[in-house]
């Protein structure tokens, strides 16, 4: 206890300095680099004459403009430089907290220009690689708590951890990789400093912290105590702030509110009081020096107090606005491929009979072109995990698909075509959201015959459509630009300027910066596959307009609950989760 008090009194000594460089670092980098990223990336590929980018035509991006390639690839190690350099003034700046003899904020500038400037005359190519492999592969957990803006981009989709999950092999491998990276973590963790402050090479760092943890286990006990120590003053946080909220929002809604916002400044100087706390000790233990305890008689405590005051001014009007903005619209209800918690066989009538009658906005299914050239329901080209022949929808007619039985979940029926699909969906009232499928060996012809056949019934119906291939998105455009037409996407990197009426987001990459570039430009968001309460009230919170999901029954219980009461204790806890998850 009395280590946690000493190292709180230094963060209150240091507050002005821990300030300026939390300033530089997550205000200028944070705030004022990524728009300029963005506008230049967007600039950059409407120069290709493409209007987006995805894995499915990065290559022709590249390739389509050379020179606007070069410039897309130099504004990317741009990027990865920034991160590098957000890195070094993160280190620089702790390392200058460190020193024997006590600083104003004056020396203390000049200080960590001196070390900045010092240690970016001796990066080398190597010395960046290393660096980024380390904070993205080896040691995630830093980045998160250093917030290194870009690095934290690269991230696992949450649809990549449910397939592993399902695949206890692949799962169980995954696995032991995080342990051996954790492991060479620990083994590398006084490489970063000597890379990064040394004159020295990769080669050589990397010897000295091997030779230096020999005994592994007793660094990795140090970090352990590191992160207990941290999470006692969050754990405290979060099991008093939801149950006063709980209590609070049994009275009137003028009172529940206001407690929820003083809740929120709090907890929010808890986070960053833990943040700073992280930092310090983590630097602390990387650099193998401990914080000294300064004289504290001069202190400037009417300053400290005036940055205290203005950052509470700061939290409590994010406070207002993270209470208030939920309420103003809830998204949609989409049943993912027309099912609801396992309660038939995805894509097809038996399906769509049950899930029609929760009554979801809209149910989500999937099409494939046939062999004949006509649709049937199949989210999956290939039959083998539904009807366990190693055949493609494209192998046979829609006579002989719709003759096959396929089972899941307990239940076995027929495949489904789309125009029997369509014909019970409209009878019941039930919207759909329409996913195109497409593959090499669909015909030429695929989206000419679709819309010739489909198109006005949807319009007439109020359909929409959505599809990986942005293909199929400019053909429905083309010939109607009145059809509800969604991009779908994989995962967030440059804001696409498309015909899309809006695009379908893969949930783990959806952010805040994303949602509001999308509310500037007119387009809709849906989130994509939403399967439990944390990720709903978040892509609530986010305010996409629709959510796709597995559990319809759940989304609706929660939307339910969002209807009837203002929550505040349901939105501070999945703040809570958000936030204090991540230190």
């Amino acid at each position: 206890m009395s280590r946690l008090r000493k190292d709180l009194g230094q963060i209150y000594y240091n507050l002005d300095k821990l300030l300026l460089l939390f300033a530089v670092i997550f205000v200028a980098l944070d705030l004022i680099w990524p728009p300029i990223n963005s506008w230049l990336s967007e600039r950059l590929l409407a120069m290709t004459g493409y209007f987006y980018l995805s894995y499915t035509n990065a290559l022709q991006v590249f390739l389509n403009n050379w020179w606007v390639g070069i410039l897309l690839i130099l504004l990317f190690l741009l990027n990865i430089g920034i991160a590098y350099a957000q890195i070094i003034l993160i280190i620089t700046g702790m390392r200058a907290l460190l020193k024997d003899k006590p600083q104003s904020l004056k020396q203390y500038v000049q200080t960590v220009r001196h070390d900045f400037k010092a240690v970016l005359v001796r990066t080398r190519p190597s010395k960046v690689l290393f660096t980024l492999l380390y904070l993205v592969v080896l040691f995630p957990y830093l980045r998160r708590v250093f917030n290194i803006y870009f690095l934290n981009k690269f991230l696992i989709p949450q649809f990549i951890l449910d397939y592993l999950k399902n695949k206890f092999y692949l799962g169980g491998f995954f696995l032991i990789l995080v342990v051996l990276f954790f492991y060479l973590a620990v083994r590398l963790m006084f490489a970063l400093p000597y890379i990064l402050l040394e004159d020295i090479t990769v080669k050589e760092a990397v010897r000295i912290s091997w030779q230096k943890t020999r005994k592994p286990w007793r660094y990795m006990g140090r970090l352990l105590t590191i992160l207990v120590e941290a999470s006692l003053p969050l754990l405290l946080a979060a099991f008093l702030a939801p149950w006063l909220q709980y209590l609070a929002d049994k009275a009137p809604e003028e009172i529940s509110l206001t407690v929820a916002i003083l809740q929120f400044i709090l907890l929010r100087f808890v986070q960053y009081l833990v943040l700073s706390f992280l930092m310090v000790r983590i630097v602390s233990l990387l650099l193998e020096k401990e914080m000294p305890v300064y004289e504290r008689s001069r202190l400037h405590h009417r300053f400290r107090l005036l940055i205290l005051f203005v950052t509470t001014i700061v939290f409590a009007s994010q406070g207002l606005a993270f209470f208030l903005i939920p309420y103003q619209s809830l998204p949609v209800t989409i049943s993912h491929r027309g099912v609801d918690a396992g309660n038939g066989v995805q894509n097809t009538i038996q399906s769509l009979e049950k899930t029609a009658q929760l009554k979801p906005d809209y149910i989500e299914m999937d099409i494939q072109e046939t062999k004949d050239g006509q649709f049937v329901m199949m989210h999956d080209p290939t039959l083998s995990d539904l009807a366990g022949v190693e055949l493609t929808t494209h192998d046979l007619t829609l006579a002989e698909l719709t003759q096959m039985t396929i089972s899941e979940n307990g239940v076995k029926t027929k495949i489904s075509s789309f125009d029997a699909y369509l014909d019970k969906a409209d009878q019941l009232g039930q919207k759909l959201l329409i996913e195109i499928k497409t593959s090499k060996a669909d015909s030429s012809q695929l989206m000419t015959h679709f819309l010739h056949k489909y198109a006005k019934r949807i319009k007439e119906k109020g359909h929409l459509i959505h599809s990986l291939d942005y293909e199929v998105i400019a053909a429905v455009k083309k010939y109607d630009k009145t059809i509800p037409a969604y991009f779908i996407l994989p995962y967030n990197s440059i804001f696409l300027r498309t015909l899309a009426d809006g695009y379908t987001m893969e949930h783990s990459s959806l952010t805040s910066a994303f949602m509001d570039k999308a509310w500037l430009n007119g387009k809709a968001v849906l989130a994509w596959t939403v399967n439990d309460d944390e990720n709903m009230e978040k892509m609530i919170t986010l305010e996409a307009e629709g959510i796709i999901t597995d559990n319809l029954t759940e989304l609706k219980a929660v939307l339910a609950d969002r209807k009837s009461d203002k929550n505040y204790h349901d939105l501070m806890v999945r703040w809570l989760i958000e936030n204090y998850s991540l230190i």
